[in-house]
């Protein structure tokens, strides 16, 4: 085979000139190798110019040599003509049973140390009494100080956090003077440093020339703390009409001493005005001291009652 050293492209020996660029002094590419070269026999492998590969029967391999490299035909001894013996074939037996599938057995806990600290983690967060009681048992191998600092860090936090969760949960919320509001409406009661009484309410039209009704509440207040205070700015109002949360109304001729600040131990009568849902039912008050849930004040009312 002829190789082109201007465009570098291979063509036969038979050729005189390169197809592709007319060159005509072409270079020779051995035939077994692959080496390019300009002599009669290539210096690597020393294959003739002239000389042809071989064809194994056997195999196909291409080869110079007198034996195949890959399954040892001798092409002096043996005839070129012997055919390529074709692989054994495979007998299958059909009437034998097919093999049994494999089946699946769940490998044994070998880890049930792991497991242990997760139960043993969740107690020193949850339940300090017994994560600490399950450390002391089953962890002997850890370090003496470590044990006594998360026994203490679990303690502090269960007697901080948990108890008082607990213990505030399963008692009825009390007023600061310490007696229970009970499941009853209440008509006044301690709201802090404060005492408020719902005197009445009514539902009343809001101006003279408007047929919209609105809800007015009348509340009675004593500031018992040590500085001038607000009814607007102390408390949080909410008044319900059959369930239904109701707005603040504008009706500043019917609203009193919202904004009146009086004196520690002074007490006032407050009016309020709610837009009315335009129904008929119960309305329901309540009043709690800002920023504060803990206590509120509740009473109920039929309409214009």
């Amino acid at each position: 085979m002829k190789h082109c050293p201007y465009c570098s492209i291979d063509y036969p020996t038979s050729n005189a000139n390169c197809p592709a660029c007319q060159a005509a002094d072409a270079e020779v590419k051995c035939d077994n190798c692959g080496t390019i070269h300009k002599a009669s026999f290539c210096p690597n492998c020393g294959f003739g110019v002239n000389d042809v590969l071989r064809v194994c029967p056997k195999c196909g391999k291409k080869t110079k040599e007198r034996c195949c490299p890959d399954c040892g035909f001798n092409f002096t001894i043996q005839s070129k003509s012997v055919p390529a013996q074709p692989p054994p074939a495979i007998t299958v037996n059909v009437t034998s049973s097919p093999a049994p599938l494999p089946v699946y057995r769940p490998m044994p806990n070998t880890n049930p140390e792991g497991k242990r600290t997760v139960a043993i983690a969740l107690g020193l967060v949850l339940f300090a009494p017994v994560g600490v009681l399950l450390m002391w048992i089953y962890k002997k191998k850890w370090n003496r100080i470590l044990k006594i600092v998360l026994s203490a860090v679990s303690g502090i936090f269960f007697f901080a956090c948990i108890v008082p969760a607990m213990v505030s949960g399963s008692k009825p919320a009390t007023t600061p003077d310490g007696y229970t509001i009970p499941a009853v409406q209440e008509v006044s009661g301690h709201l802090g440093n404060y005492e408020v009484e719902i005197l009445h309410a009514a539902v009343e039209k809001k101006g003279s020339y408007s047929d919209d009704k609105v809800i007015i509440i009348t509340y009675k207040w004593t500031n018992n703390t040590t500085t001038d205070a607000k009814f607007e700015y102390t408390f949080d109002e909410k008044v319900y009409q059959d369930g239904i949360l109701c707005e603040k109304a504008y009706a500043p001729d019917l609203e009193t001493n919202a904004d009146a600040a009086i004196k520690p131990g002074a007490s006032i009568e407050v009016k309020r005005a709610y837009s009315s849902m335009g129904t008929s039912g119960n309305i329901e008050i309540q009043i709690s001291e800002r920023y504060s849930t803990k206590t509120k004040v509740v009473k109920e009312y039929r309409e214009g009652g």
